[in-house]
């Protein structure tokens, strides 16, 4: 979930378990930070280290059940949208964990990522990669000192420890999980079905697409038998493409991230172009040292925006 906003389900298989199911190795990464530079350094690496776990498990978790995701948009007045946002949510359960994930990305940027889980009758609580509850000295969890290869039935791969850097100010912990999980095949051609994602145009009341305002450059170039006109159609077409990637790049992604998607990159940008609204056009041509022409295309345009639909 933190790597904006979308993992799906990845089985790798090595071979059925019993009859009717497939035994599948999982793997998960998380990351912690340390928190502080005072205090116990033990205990604020231990504190890195459950936090990076919960993300590994989590990450486990969205890969097993899926992510829902919601789409949110800011419209104005005028029918431009100011922002778009996306909560993504996953719930999971395997072994002795249990939990749920959240994150909020808007405008491509992570808000909040917040993971909570059960385990052993105990809640452990990490928000933005930091453990906020509870306090470490009631945590009761495997330490990283002991050099453990196994939280309940998930396999440690790795532990590295980070050190400081403009993102982990004091630190941190990385980890890398294995969990070996069995799938009916019945249920495993559900959730196939259930991965996959398409878009639609977000309307109004009217019926009407609702559109964001984005202004963006694009470049062409051409020599030989194009004449400068033709250059700058290619310029604004660039231009349009660049601009319906940026206004509606979070969607795009993830539907073309999904590996059995039914609309492909191509298509979604083609049917949002052919909706887009030309607003402002300056074209800046200039030669290029081999002389030919490049044509600089700078575009106000109004872009349709999309949601996802799960399929």
């Amino acid at each position: 979930m933190k790597k904006i906003i979308i993992f799906f389900l990845i089985f790798i298989a090595f071979g059925s378990s019993s009859q009717g199911a497939i035994a599948a190795l999982i793997e998960g990464s998380g990351e912690g930070k340390i928190l502080s530079n005072t205090g116990s350094l033990i205990d604020r690496k231990q504190e890195a280290f459950i936090a990076a776990v919960l993300g590994a498990l989590e990450e486990i978790g969205e890969r097993i059940y899926g992510v829902q995701l919601n789409t949110f948009s800011k419209v104005l007045k005028s029918g431009v949208v100011e922002y778009d946002s996306i909560l993504s949510k996953a719930r999971w359960k395997f072994g002795d964990f249990q939990g749920e994930g959240q994150a909020i990305v808007e405008n491509f940027n992570v808000k909040l990522y917040l993971i909570t889980l059960q385990y052993r009758k105990q809640t452990i609580i990490a928000q933005d990669l930091r453990l906020i509850s509870p306090p470490i000295s009631f945590v009761e969890f495997p330490h990283w000192a002991s050099n453990p290869r196994f939280i309940s039935d998930v396999e440690i791969k790795t532990i590295e420890w980070i050190p400081p850097d403009k993102n982990f100010p004091y630190g941190g912990c990385a980890v890398k999980l294995v969990y070996q999980h069995e799938t009916p095949i019945q249920a495993k051609k559900q959730e196939k079905s259930l991965r996959s994602l398409s878009f639609k145009f977000i309307r109004d009341q009217a019926g009407n697409p609702v559109y964001k305002k984005v202004v963006i450059d694009g470049i062409a170039y051409g020599g030989g038998k194009d004449t400068l006109d033709d250059i700058r159609e290619k310029a604004l077409k660039e231009a349009l493409r660049n601009a319906v990637e940026h206004g509606n790049g979070v969607f795009i992604q993830a539907v073309t991230e999904v590996k059995n998607a039914i609309t492909t990159r191509d298509e979604i940008v083609s049917q949002s172009i052919g909706l887009a609204q030309v607003l402002e056009k300056d074209f800046v041509p200039q030669f290029t040292s081999q002389g030919n022409y490049q044509v600089t295309c700078k575009v106000t345009a109004n872009v349709p925006v999309m949601e996802l639909v799960p399929e």
